[in-house]
């Protein structure tokens, strides 16, 4: 198998499932929105997401766990890499990564951030370079926001199989308006210094990547079979977040929260 997707180093033939691929080692940092209670683990002072999909807060998320087992079979010739659902997130923004460090204009700045993603996970616990997203989005009041399952998306252009989401009720959609106007002052000053601004992010959960976009293309032929299969009720279920904080990557399933000392460490009054 030729693999032309930059995320995956290998593939198993004789795995299955959550346990077919290598991720490859692949960095950068994002904006992602905070997995409610229990969902990380200690590794070496820093966190990283372990999504707890016993608590009920993120049910969406173990739901779309069983969808991914019952479109195994439909998709197992082309040898899917599903995200293990424990790293399963949606992303409030992109920011800095390996992939678009070339458009920053500033020698410096690139030689700096280079050395910070290089050093991940553990430059998560000490300073920022200039010009970094804070640690967590402000907002001027305590928020709350639903996501439910809209529909099934293949994305050939990143190899990814998506489970598209939208506000599951009205509070959430406002909560949702609010978030959405202040995504681009987030890397304010990233765009400054040449990095396109992310203003269109549209909520997902990546379900799998495929090692090539012919392997992606093929399954877009496949999607209604795929839609077919999916658990009863799956659009009932809901993942709720009330918080947006800083991320770093080593992986597309290692993500890395930002020290929870260096949050509340200087007076930050941010929810």
């Amino acid at each position: 198998m030729t693999i032309r997707n930059p995320k995956i180093a290998r593939v198993w033939p004789d795995r299955i499932l959550f346990r077919r691929w290598d991720p490859a080692g692949v960095r950068g940092v994002s904006l992602l929105y905070d997995a409610p209670g229990n969902s990380y683990k200690e590794h070496d002072g820093c966190q990283v997401l372990s999504c707890d999909l016993t608590n009920p807060q993120v049910a969406l998320y173990a739901g779309l766990a069983r969808a991914a087992e019952q479109m195994e079979p439909v998709l197992s010739e082309l040898r899917p890499c599903w995200i293990a659902p424990t790293s399963y997130h949606s992303t409030y923004a992109n920011s800095i990564n390996q992939f678009n460090l070339h458009k920053i204009e500033s020698l410096h700045h690139r030689i700096q951030y280079a050395r910070f993603l290089g050093r991940l996970p553990n430059s998560m616990v000490g300073p920022l370079p200039d010009g970094f997203p804070p640690h967590r989005v402000q907002t001027d009041f305590p928020w709350r926001i639903r996501f439910r399952f809209d529909r099934l998306q293949l994305w050939p252009k990143d190899f990814a199989l998506v489970a598209l989401l939208e506000p599951a009720d009205e509070e959430s959609v406002s909560v949702l308006a609010m978030l959405s106007q202040r995504r681009t002052s987030v890397n304010e000053e990233l765009i400054g210094l040449g990095l396109p601004g992310d203003t269109g992010t549209i909520a997902h959960v990546t379900l799998c990547y495929f090692a090539s976009d012919e392997e992606a293309v093929l399954a877009m032929e496949r999607l209604g079979h795929c839609t077919n299969v999916l658990p009863a009720g799956l659009r009932d279920l809901t993942a709720e977040h009330v918080s947006v904080s800083l991320y770093g990557w080593t992986s597309m399933v290692d993500f890395w929260r930002i020290s929870i000392s260096r949050m509340w460490g200087c007076g930050d009054s941010t929810v």
